[in-house]
């Protein structure tokens, strides 16, 4: 008995997840083959604990059959080859991520963000499926972040290696789901470029610790408790939800920089975008008050 799941097992459910998607013909998806990829690639370098295989082919077999009664039903997609994989692809995801938290900690908060996200951008990139609102991507984009955020994995190399492999595997969806006439290519793409670009940073301050705690940072306790303030005023019309919105922006900028609340801090590139920029530099100015 093996103490990890072997190579020729991934491969299997690899092959599985694969086999989903084709439906009997030549049909397949190569954002979901990318992606079911690159999440075996992470699932070889994890160690983990026995699998019940018979308990996790059930839990797939269960997936499947739920897609395939919503297909029958006319509630799914006609071609629900991706539906399918994405099914096989979150039972996977659910038994490497519970192998990195303690005995204590569950992984369905993360992992049901995750899917909630995956849907909305598949939506997004389709041009298929209910409309997606502009706030209600954002929102679930802000709870997957927090989420994750929220994980509590066991050693710091591990969660700087997560990460990194968190910010590839986002990259690989949105090279595997860039298409001709997606209507909605530059939402995902900057989706995608937040999602990566923040998976970076945080294996970049998982490695080199925190020195700077006291700095705002993505899902600390104020911007959880800002966003809650800004959601509670979605509907009111009023300018509050855009007036709190831009107000949660500017204090993302401040984290994302690493800019201490009380230091000035904006996006502005040119003179003319911000005061700052019309400021001459210290040099100047002490040249002009010595003349």
């Amino acid at each position: 008995m093996t103490d990890q799941i072997t190579d020729q097992q991934l491969d299997e459910y690899e092959a599985l997840a694969r086999n989903a998607t084709l439906l009997g013909a030549d049909i397949a998806s190569p954002g979901v083959l990318v992606r079911l990829a690159a999440e075996v690639r992470r699932l070889r370098a994890v160690e983990q604990p026995p699998v019940d295989r018979a308990a996790l082919r059930d839990r797939i077999a269960s997936a499947v059959d739920g897609v395939f009664d919503a297909w029958r039903q006319g509630l799914g997609p006609i071609r629900p080859q991706d539906a399918l994989a994405d099914a096989v692809l979150a039972v996977l995801s659910e038994v490497a991520a519970v192998s990195l938290l303690p005995a204590d900690q569950t992984a369905l908060p993360v992992a049901e963000a995750k899917d909630r996200l995956r849907g909305m951008a598949l939506t997004l990139a389709t041009g298929e499926g209910p409309l997606v609102e502009p706030w209600a991507f954002n929102q679930a984009l802000d709870d997957y972040q927090a989420a994750v955020a929220a994980a509590v994995l066991p050693e710091p190399a591990d969660r700087a290696a997560d990460w990194r492999a968190a910010a590839d595997l986002v990259e690989a969806m949105n090279e595997g789901y860039s298409r001709t006439g997606c209507t909605s290519c530059a939402a995902r793409e900057d989706a995608a470029d937040g999602l990566r670009d923040t998976a970076r940073r945080m294996a970049d301050d998982t490695q080199q610790g925190d020195p700077t705690s006291h700095q705002p940072r993505r899902g600390d306790e104020f911007e959880r408790w800002l966003k809650s303030q800004r959601d509670e005023h979605r509907d009111t019309g009023n300018g509050v939800w855009t007036t709190l919105d831009n107000l949660l922006d500017q204090y993302r900028l401040h984290a994302d920089t690493g800019t201490p609340l009380g230091e000035h801090v904006c996006e502005g590139r040119v003179a003319g975008d911000c005061e700052c920029l019309e400021q001459p530099a210290a040099g100047a100015q002490q040249d002009g008050a010595q003349q």
